[in-house]
């Protein structure tokens, strides 16, 4: 009969599993820690791992273990610095093992290599680009301007292994390691969840390659790194697995940035040291000394808490999920003072096999983890010689304070300046505004020039140099922008930086204004012109400038027939007019002026109250006349009128307002004729076609000819 796999859910009861262990239908039998919430936490194996203190030497590590009667399984190597051992004393109570070691005063931590369980937290030409709404949300597209990733920069997806020969990774994949001695090179096994496939795709996706989806570093590498047992199953490892992965990553693979989107189930610190140890030491080691950057997952369970580790460990920056709407997932663990910046998660396209699908929301703080590693890669392509805490930092403090939430500072636990929420961490990240802090931003200069201004960077990158530019309309001598040939417009001022390691130059750029004021005016909210109105009536009026600092005035300067007009507030940059109910007829023109320290422009509105034309006679028989209640302006008219038999398109008579108006064409001033006794009798229809908030009206008038 097939013997069974069978562990034991007791804690210390080790004579219990001794005797399981000679039962012919049981395979293997080891016991199982429970937390304090009754969750099964850790199974302990038939290894234990013990880290020698810097200084104790090889006899006194073999003497310690010959008194244990334990067996060296796994020496120590340069990258990975524990030792795992095994004896029946192991198996029997690996606990008291570790006591007895400790005891000696020779190892920094010795525990049990527990069996863990794991909860997987979750304008380029790539056609599924604008799938993920996320990209747009954190303004990547200007992001990239500054950088898409440079290639020497590597991310290594720690996780259940890696499709690796999907079509959009392939190009951007480095080998890999399986830590779980599987030997899949990090790859993927076929018929376990693609989580680690998922988030390789959120983080360095190739782009602008013509297909599927665009990570966010898609320039940068991904080195997938197996940890999750592909003996066991996908959602189980083993402590050995875990420090052995973090470790190989850094130490042999030199990656810059470790994505893990996962999390143990809570334990006990004495059986994490292992996990602990591998994360302090490659966030103060890697990177030669500046740290590797560690981005984790809080987790899909809606829950006030997450995870302890990878989440407990100082130097991990912890990612929730957010909506499309900037408020936290509902699902997104919320932890009192840990959450440490949200992403966009939920719901978002990416790999998928060997194609691509809308991902599952319940995975959603895996994807906004990747995201964030992905991010993590652009801020070091930009400025290589940062920190790991450097890096923390930037991306925490360049986060919007979005959704509605109240952020204050203190609250959180890893910035205590910067201002935090529970539920959001320190806000939603910007790509972009990462970026430009990494490089030094914001630029500091005057926001408008009339003639000249100076610029800088708030501080630039150590050992870094600048050349600046600026279009259109300016020139730059250095750093100071001059204001050419008396140009009004939009400028853009650019410090193009060379930091020292970095793969590529970087733009940072400021958009400022140049020369008088610009001018927008909206009727009723709508960009307008000329507008027809109406006795008795109220109309909003409104003004907007690109400029800075420009103020506005409105002006009723001028206007003829039957009409009055109130203006009320003229010298705020919004206004109510009133058309008196007695009026009429006729137009006014209000000059509407907008100010700034270099000059001024203006244009107007056009008030129509239109009595109309009168078309008589009505019905005629060999002559109709037009007769039009106001000619002194042209605005106030229709821009032409057309005869048209019914039921056909094609006009008989046909006037163009505009050049009668410019020969003073009009008949006793404000009259035209058409002959019509040449047109069949019957039914016609008159088109008058006139401009009305930047769009074309015709009204319509029947005409009977007799």
């Amino acid at each position: 009969m097939k013997k069974l796999l069978f562990l034991c859910l007791l804690v210390g009861w080790f004579h219990v599993v001794a005797q399981l262990r000679q039962h012919p239908e049981v395979l293997l039998a080891h016991p199982i820690m429970l937390n304090q919430e009754g969750e099964e936490s850790a199974g302990f194996t038939d290894l234990v791992i013990a880290k020698p203190r810097d200084g104790v030497t090889e006899s006194e590590i073999t003497a310690a273990f010959r008194a244990g009667d334990l067996d060296v399984r796994i020496d120590r190597t340069d990258t990975d610095p524990n030792i795992y051992v095994t004896s029946p004393a192991v198996l029997s109570d690996p606990l008291t093992v570790c006591e007895t070691l400790n005891q000696t005063g020779l190892f920094e931590y010795t525990q049990p290599n527990c069996l863990r369980f794991v909860e997987t937290a979750g304008t380029p030409n790539d056609p599924l680009y604008s799938a993920n709404w996320g990209l747009a949300k954190i303004n990547l597209p200007a992001a990239w301007d500054m950088t898409t990733g440079c290639a020497n920069i590597k991310i290594a997806i720690i996780d259940d292994g890696v499709q690796l020969n999907h079509p959009d990774l392939v190009a951007n994949m480095l080998p890999g390691f399986d830590a779980t001695n599987s030997g899949t090179n990090g790859g993927h096994v076929a018929g376990e969840e693609m989580h680690g496939t998922f988030c390789a795709g959120f983080a360095a996706a190739s782009g602008n390659n013509g297909i599927g989806v665009t990570g966010v570093a898609y320039n940068s590498k991904i080195i997938p790194i197996r940890a999750l047992s592909t003996n066991l199953a996908s959602d189980i490892t083993l402590d050995q697995f875990i420090a052995t992965a973090i470790n190989h990553a850094v130490n042999v693979k030199g990656v810059d940035i470790l994505c893990m989107s996962w999390g143990l189930v809570a334990s006990n610190p004495a059986i994490d040291a292992a996990i602990y140890n591998a994360l302090n030491n490659v966030a103060i080691s890697g990177r030669s000394g500046k740290g590797t950057i560690l981005i984790g997952a809080v987790g899909n369970k809606g829950e006030p808490t997450f995870r302890p580790l990878p989440g407990n460990a100082t130097s991990v920056l912890m990612v929730g999920a957010s909506l499309s709407n900037d408020t936290r997932w509902p699902k997104s663990n919320y932890a009192v003072k840990q959450v440490d910046v949200m992403a966009p998660g939920a719901l978002v396209t990416t790999i998928a096999g060997s194609g691509y699908a809308n991902q599952p929301a319940e995975n959603a703080t895996s994807w906004s983890a990747a995201a964030i590693s992905g991010l993590a890669a652009l801020i070091l392509s930009v400025n290589p010689n940062l920190t790991e805490t450097q890096v923390r930092r930037i991306i925490a403090e360049s986060a919007e304070k979005v959704g509605g939430y109240t952020y204050a500072v203190g609250n959180g636990a890893t910035f205590a300046d910067l201002s935090h929420n529970n539920e959001m961490g320190y806000g939603r990240v910007s790509a972009l505004k990462a970026l430009e802090k990494a490089a030094g931003a914001p630029m500091i200069g005057p926001d408008l020039i009339c003639n000249n201004g100076g610029y800088t960077l708030t501080a630039f990158p150590a050992g870094s140099s600048a050349v600046w530019s600026a279009f259109p309309g300016l020139s730059m001598n250095g750093n100071l922008a001059t204001r050419q040939n008396g140009y009004s417009g939009a400028g853009t001022i650019t410090a193009t930086l060379t930091v020292p390691n970095a793969c590529a130059t970087i733009p940072v750029r400021r958009t400022i204004w140049v020369g008088n004021p610009n001018l927008t005016k909206t009727v009723n909210g709508a960009v307008s012109g000329t507008t027809s109105v109406s006795p008795g009536s109220s109309y909003n009026l409104a003004a907007s400038s690109s400029s800075p600092g420009a103020t506005f005035n409105y002006n009723n300067y001028a206007g003829s027939g039957n009409m009055t007009i109130d203006l009320y507030t003229p010298n705020n940059p919004t206004s109510q007019m009133y058309v008196y109910s007695n009026s009429t007829d006729g137009f006014r023109q209000v000059k509407l002026t907008a100010t700034n320290a270099c000059g001024n422009y203006a244009e107007d509105f056009v008030f129509l109250l239109e009595s109309g034309f009168k078309v008589y006679p009505n019905p005629a028989m060999g002559k109709i006349t037009l007769e039009f209640a106001n000619t002194a302006m042209l605005a106030a008219m229709p821009s032409k009128i057309e005869l048209f038999a019914e039921k056909s398109t094609q006009s008989v008579r046909s006037v163009v307002i505009r050049e009668v108006f410019d020969i003073k064409g009009f008949h006793e001033g404000n009259k035209l004729h058409w002959n019509v006794s040449d047109l069949p009798r019957g039914t016609y229809y008159l088109h008058a076609t006139r401009s009305e908030n930047s769009r074309e009206v015709v009204d319509k008038l029947k005409v009977i000819l007799e």
